[in-house]
């Protein structure tokens, strides 16, 4: 994030792990900072945020947390994003990878 850290909590899924199990998300497509499009996925009742699809991250599903519930803490956190814009009083996950961009 140019502006500082979102604390958005996405987990990284495989496509083939990922599997949607209730109804049918709308679709959002834009431009992200790498110049690669991101697909974005949202409740098409409530516009809840679900999941995007990078394609700078071809492959791969990030899911919000925080649509996970409890099951969330599950996965430890193991890479920090935009860590050169990190916040002074955002102090690193420890153990976790620190990536200062978005790769």
């Amino acid at each position: 994030m140019p502006s500082g850290s979102c604390l958005c909590g996405k987990i990284a899924f495989s496509f083939l792990d990922f599997h949607i199990t209730q109804g049918t998300p709308k679709k959002f497509v834009r431009k992200g900072i790498s110049g690669l499009d991101q697909r974005l996925f949202f409740c098409g009742d409530c516009g809840t945020n679900l999941f995007v699809q990078p394609e700078s991250m071809e492959g791969t599903t990030l899911v919000r947390a925080g649509s996970l519930g409890d099951s969330a803490s599950d996965f430890p956190i193991k890479v920090e994003f935009f860590t050169k814009d990190r916040r002074s009083y955002n102090t690193p996950v420890q153990d976790a990878q620190q990536n200062i961009a978005n790769t």
